[in-house]
């Protein structure tokens, strides 16, 4: 779903730009190109995304992570729809679980879930539970050879 209502054909063709150079993955010109955007529409979510997806193939996490939280802040703060702050909160659990922080990942799947559910999100719920708690053991296993 874009949220392309009411947006003007300057940052229009930015983010159709980034998009390109994303598909090609060219992720310096796309994260330009998104940026572009984001400085023409700054309460546009969708480039924020954009750029959040952008970050997150190059693990550029802090700044993925970054995004996201302020593309739900301006999302919030200018209406932008449920489904569109939902999948914020999934890039940003998709972040999280990179990272292996299962606990971050699972928090953010779950307020992606409270803002538009889906049974894909909470398969993800599910094997983050399943990955924190092998987590859990494994740490557990290594601090009792440790003694």
């Amino acid at each position: 779903m874009c949220a392309c209502i009411n947006i003007s054909q300057p940052a229009l063709a930015a983010k159709e730009k980034g998009n390109h150079h994303y598909k090609k993955k060219e992720f310096n010109e796309a994260l330009a190109a998104y940026t572009e955007a984001i400085a023409l529409e700054p309460t546009n979510i969708t480039f924020l995304n954009n750029r959040a997806a952008v970050h997150l193939m190059m693990k550029n996490y802090d700044k993925c992570i970054q995004d996201c939280k302020d593309a739900i802040k301006i999302g919030r703060e200018n209406k932008a729809d449920f489904e569109l702050i939902a999948k914020t909160f999934d890039r940003m659990g998709n972040c999280y679980q990179k990272q292996k922080m299962w606990s971050e990942a699972m928090k953010c799947w779950e307020d992606a879930n409270m803002e538009n559910y889906t049974k894909a999100t909470d398969r993800k719920i599910k094997q983050a539970k399943l990955e924190a708690k092998k987590t859990s053991r494994r740490r557990l296993h290594q601090s009792r050879e440790g003694r």
